[in-house]
């Protein structure tokens, strides 16, 4: 089996040997080579093409998400990652439009292996045959919507100001309508009330802004927005129910700014594969009956066995081929999957999973979980057992469906 191939860039050479240090445990599993600069880095994926690139962000003549920039346009298969320390806000949206994860630097060399790992692992899912053949047979394939486009390139030239945003968002009052409702969900956690598409976009984020564009516009051009006991408006209240319930547990984990915020787009996305079924394979769908519809393990073990591929799969593929987050792309592939929840690193995938789960509860309860949503917690799932409540939610999410 040939080897996985990644590329390494930094224009530090003690970084470099650091890395070669760090993951000398993995030089029989991966083909690794070093770069000391972008302009090198491209050199060498002119010669022969690699599966992932791992980039510094701060370099001279070419910085990673310049370099991530060239990447993704001459090689879009190949995934992209930043290593960085950086703060600035500019640079964030930068490398996040440009990249599939973002690592923060120092990053210790378990941490670096396991999320490689994870990626490659992911990658090699998606290459499944029958998965493939699946969405190789879409008659309907997705395409980015005009205004998913005019954010990322907004947010591509990292000089881009909230009222640029709002003005590109308010073109759109569907869109505008999904995000205030989003925003004022009883599970949003704010205790004020917003009005305005800029005070729905300052409280979501801009990203996650342009990922309920993208979902907007895929519902807006479907010609199956209701097949059998699915419907296109229920699933997508529901994913709007699912990532307020992870933008929470998230907040609770203490993740960071950017975290809680991939977390809430992984949350929005996580059922983009159900739109794209009913779509291209309606009949698949419209005389389901209920309790096949209402249990996931059945529901995914339905369509594995007609298609050969389930929702979450499609899901997950689909986003991947349009270049999204990693993170996302995991959380898309894993939702239905209770174990994701125990994993030991707590990311937005095991958050996302257990939303999942947690959003079958009556309104009642979640409203007495989340009571204080953002209230300080620790940043371990561990802290979260001082909150029985909310444990006793989180232990039901991670148990087996009935069947």
């Amino acid at each position: 089996m040939t080897k996985p191939r990644i590329l390494f860039v930094d224009d530090e050479a003690n970084v470099l040997n650091g890395l070669r240090r760090l993951l000398f445990a993995k030089r029989n599993d991966w083909d690794m080579q070093f770069a000391p600069s972008g302009a090198a880095a491209l050199a060498i994926m002119a010669e022969t093409p690699f599966d992932m690139i791992v980039s510094d962000m701060r370099m001279p003549s070419m910085d990673g998400a310049e370099l991530l920039g060239e990447v993704m346009r001459l090689y879009p298969q190949t995934l992209r990652f930043i290593l960085s320390g950086f703060s600035d806000d500019v640079s964030t949206t930068k490398a996040l439009v440009r990249s599939h994860q973002l690592l923060s630097k120092p990053c210790d060399g378990k941490t670096l292996e396991n999320r490689l790992e994870r990626a490659l692992a992911v990658r090699a899912h998606l290459k499944n045959e029958s998965l493939r053949s699946v969405v190789g047979g879409l008659t309907t394939v997705p395409v980015l919507p005009k205004i998913y486009q005019q954010l990322t390139e907004a947010l591509n030239r990292g000089e881009t100001n909230d009222r640029e945003i709002e003005a590109i968002v308010e073109r759109q009052p569907i869109l505008v309508a999904r995000l205030l409702a989003v925003a004022n969900s009883a599970f949003s956690g704010s205790m004020q009330s917003f009005t305005s598409a800029g005070q729905a976009i300052a409280y979501l984020g801009t990203n996650a802004v342009r990922y309920m564009a993208l979902k907007c516009g895929m519902i807006g051009a479907m010609r199956h927005p209701t097949v059998g006991e699915f419907k296109a408006e229920a699933i997508v209240a529901h994913s709007g129910r699912v990532a307020n319930i992870a933008r929470l547990l998230a907040v609770r984990l203490g993740f960071d700014t950017l975290m809680v915020e991939e977390t809430t787009v992984a949350g929005l996305l996580h059922d983009v594969g159900q739109l794209i079924l009913m779509e291209n394979f309606p009949d698949l769908y419209r005389d389901l009956p209920l309790p096949v519809v209402r249990n996931d393990r059945w529901l995914s073990s339905y369509e594995r066995e007609r298609l050969g591929a389930s929702h979450a799969e499609v899901g997950a593929y689909v986003l991947a081929s349009w270049g999204l987050s990693q993170w996302v792309i995991e959380a898309v592939l894993h939702h239905h999957e209770p174990a994701i929840a125990a994993d030991i690193e707590v990311s937005p995938v095991s958050v996302v999973a257990m939303a999942e789960r947690m959003a079958s509860e009556p309104e009642s309860k979640l409203t007495e979980i989340f009571g204080d949503a953002l209230s300080p917690f620790g940043n371990t799932l561990h802290s979260l057992e001082r909150d029985t409540r909310l444990q006793a939610a989180i232990e039901q999410a991670r148990s087996p469906q009935p069947v």
